[in-house]
Formats: structure tokens, C-alpha cells, sequence
């Protein structure tokens, strides 16, 4: 599914973690997920949560435009409302994107590991139409039983048009 964003602005916690070699999460971002679940900063995330979001869920968010050779910024946040956050959390505005949106179905990470691996050697190369933007890559998680063998996921990926 192709999807067009107007700006909009996230609240997040961020890090600059290591560039994954493959499809599978790196060790930082895992890492992430375990400490922020533990310190109580998802639970404030979620609790900044709009009414009605877009991406109805947890967001991890790849800001790919800043990948360097090594690391990239990651953060895990919500979309945001305007609502006063902590001192903490960053508020992150997106620009206006066009997204290619995926859904992913099955337990995690396994489900996602294989859509994303689909993403990257078969949507992309067979495209016609769209191609990789380096912007910003989303994961929107709407519960926390990742083990769900019916979990599903969506994933978010800024692309353009291609050009003749």
C-alpha cells in the first residue's frame, strides 16, 4: 500500500546504534526495546499517545537520512499531539513523506526479519514505480505479545517516484 504524509511530529527516545548487516535487529536496538520496557519510558511513550494515530502503535523509527557508514539514529516513540512531555523525550518533526506501507504477520522477530528481507529483494528491485528515499523507516507495533503467531506489525518506508 502506497501512503502520502503531510508533516507530522513524533515524541521519542533516541540512539545512535550500529548499522544492521542483515535483516535481523541489531544487538543495540534489542538492547533498546528490553531497557526502555524495563525503565518505564515505553509506558510514558504510550501514555503520550494521540486519540486517533495514523500508525496506531509503538513506533521504532530508523531516521536513515542520518546514516552514517556505521550507525544510524533510532528512537521508539508515538506520534505526537502537542501535549507537554517529559524532559527526556525528544519531539522529532517527519517531513512530508510518500510511504510504501507493509504489513507483516507471525511471531517476532521472525515475521518482520521476512518482510523486511521481501522489502529489500523484491519490492524494491521490481519496482517500477518507487525506490528507496533514505529518509525515515518506521515500525508501528500495535501490541506488546510479539510471540502472537498472529501478530502483525507494519512497516513504513519513505520511497520516491522514480524518475525516467
Amino acid at each position: 500500500m502506497i501512503e502520502k504524509r503531510d508533516a507530522f511530529q513524533v515524541v521519542c527516545k533516541r540512539k545512535r546504534v550500529d548499522k544492521p548487516q542483515s535483516a535481523n535487529a541489531t544487538p543495540d536496538i534489542t538492547a533498546m526495546w528490553q531497557e526502555y520496557g524495563a525503565d518505564g519510558t515505553m509506558g510514558r511513550l504510550i501514555a503520550c499517545m494521540p486519540e486517533n494515530p495514523v500508525m496506531k502503535g509503538l513506533l521504532g523509527i530508523c531516521f536513515s537520512s542520518e546514516l552514517n557508514a556505521k550507525q544510524f539514529p533510532y528512537g521508539i516513540g508515538v506520534e505526537y499531539d502537542g501535549r507537554k512531555v517529559d524532559d527526556d523525550l525528544e519531539i522529532v518533526t517527519i517531513s512530508a513523506n510518500t510511504y510504501a506501507v507493509f504489513t507483516s504477520k507471525g511471531k517476532m522477530p521472525d515475521a518482520f526479519i521476512e518482510t523486511y528481507h521481501k522489502i529489500v529483494t523484491e519490492f524494491f528491485p521490481q519496482s517500477a514505480q518507487y525506490e528507496y528515499a533514505e529518509n525515515v523507516e518506521f515500525e508501528v507495533y500495535s501490541s506488546q505479545d510479539v510471540s502472537d503467531p498472529n501478530y502483525q506489525c507494519e512497516i513504513w518506508i519513505a520511497v520516491n517516484e522514480k524518475t525516467e
